[in-house]
């Protein structure tokens, strides 16, 4: 029986002399560094490569960073295109409200700029046009700005958004 007193210590290490209630020897594992020589089909490079343990785990870490820059730059063309998008709709009511008027000069136009738009804490450029019947405003602001991680991506984001409007000059009654 394995495991009693009767069964000598080194028989134990290796699982000789152990037999099941049945008279049958019984399948232990040897613990001994028998695994770990070179004869072991598992330790040599050929049961290396055939080996799947941790293959998993191997495809998430080479994986993972290739899904979070693509998550990256997601989130950053989501939000350029958002800040575009309200860029064109400042200049578009600049023009009109320059059309109709009620701004008079540069100075009025670029703070209702940077009121209206999403992101005030960033400094946009605002020109403005007066002259002629139509009214063109310019909002530009540096690319790497209007990203979420635009500091990472400086050097590939060198360009400028632009949001340009032009409207004509109402007739006044």
């Amino acid at each position: 029986m394995c495991g009693s007193a009767a069964a000598p210590i080194n028989s134990l290490a290796t699982g000789a002399g152990c037999t099941s209630r049945r008279g049958r020897a019984s399948i232990q594992p040897a613990f001994t560094k028998a695994h770990r020589r070179a004869d072991n089909p598992r330790w040599t490079m050929q049961g290396f490569l055939r080996d799947e343990i941790g293959a998993v785990t191997l495809e998430f870490t080479v994986l993972v960073p290739f899904f979070l820059m693509l998550m990256v730059f997601f989130a950053d063309g989501t939000v350029i295109y958002l800040t575009h998008s309200e860029m064109f709709n400042a200049a578009r009511e600049i023009s009109r409200r320059a059309s109709t008027g009620e701004i008079q000069n540069q100075n009025q136009a670029e703070a209702y700029a940077n009121d209206k738009l999403l992101l005030g804490a960033r400094t946009y450029d605002v020109d403005i046009d007066f002259s002629g019947d139509a009214k063109t405003v310019r909002i530009g602001i540096p690319l790497y700005d209007a990203a979420i991680f635009g500091v990472y991506f400086r050097p590939i984001l060198g360009k400028e958004l632009v949001a340009i409007a032009t409207v004509s000059e109402e007739p006044r009654i």
